[in-house]
């Protein structure tokens, strides 16, 4: 996650293109955050603009380079460090779209950027010249706010967070649904793509996505052995088992810890025994 009380430098954003007409917004020094921007002649949309200053760089740099503007802001989710520059676009006359939970947490929390537009409950689709932009909200999963972003022509499935491309997930899983999460990954598996994007640092293919419901898979089902087990967190923390193939996943000696703290919160709250 970024460092929010740092104001970043135009040094630290860079775009390359993706595949035809999306580019790929790369932030340096934030956790490998990157958005998506896709061209038409109808202006160009974005998907979670950061920070401020991103979004500052963004205007210039679509205007300088494409003789552009940002037309569409598209939020994933509700949490900050994807949304922070999401004020800076709708003042310079770019519509937001998200969730409706995303407009009640931004609302809620009073949370300095845009306020969305357009807000959908289940499903809404942009269509700008010859591409289609199409979200889904399947279940809460990484928040209660959480969308499917798919590019339909370039193949490409924007997962933010909540599949991260060959890492473990971040942290003790903060704003964690495990069935929801579970389900949207089933969901991804169920639909052809071509390239699986995560909103952090790398972009994958199928087989990662395969890989992280094993991953998150074999976690619950340790930690749930393990309670039912009558184990205590003294213990299990020690006890749970990891293959080879989930060890070798970036981040997961810095994150394994707090991974297994986050499920084991969510088995203890979620079950009930002989009580």
């Amino acid at each position: 996650m970024h460092d929010l009380t740092k104001p970043q430098t135009r040094d630290q954003f860079s775009m390359v293109e993706q595949e035809s007409g999306l580019w790929r917004v790369d932030t340096s020094g934030s956790g490998g955050h990157y958005s998506l921007l896709l061209l038409s002649s109808q202006g160009a949309l974005v998907t979670d603009p950061s920070t401020p200053e991103l979004s500052d760089w963004l205007i210039q740099e679509v205007k300088t380079r494409f003789d552009s503007e940002v037309r569409w802001v598209v939020y994933s989710h509700s949490h900050y460090d994807h949304i922070g520059g999401g004020g800076v676009l709708q003042d310079a006359g770019a519509k937001v779209v998200a969730h409706v939970n995303a407009a009640i947490d931004i609302a809620g929390e009073e949370l300095v950027t845009g306020m969305p537009d357009i807000a959908f409950e289940k499903s809404y689709a942009i269509t700008l010249d010859h591409d289609e932009v199409i979200l889904n909200w399947i279940a809460p999963s990484h928040s209660n706010s959480m969308i499917m972003i798919e590019f339909a022509r370039q193949g490409l499935l924007l997962a933010t967070d909540f599949c991260p491309i060959r890492r473990v997930p971040y942290y003790d899983f903060p704003d964690f649904y495990y069935d929801g999460w579970m389900k949207s990954l089933y969901w991804i598996a169920d639909h052809d793509f071509t390239f699986l994007g995560s909103g952090h640092w790398d972009i994958g293919i199928k087989s990662d996505l395969y890989l992280q419901i094993d991953y998150m898979t074999n976690l619950h089902d340790e930690v749930l052995r393990l309670v039912r087990s009558g184990k205590g967190w003294d213990e299990i923390y020690k006890l749970v088992r990891f293959s080879d193939e989930h060890r070798a996943l970036g981040s997961f000696l810095e994150m394994w810890f707090a991974n297994v703290l986050g499920m084991y919160r969510w088995v203890s709250t979620h079950r009930r025994g002989a009580y």
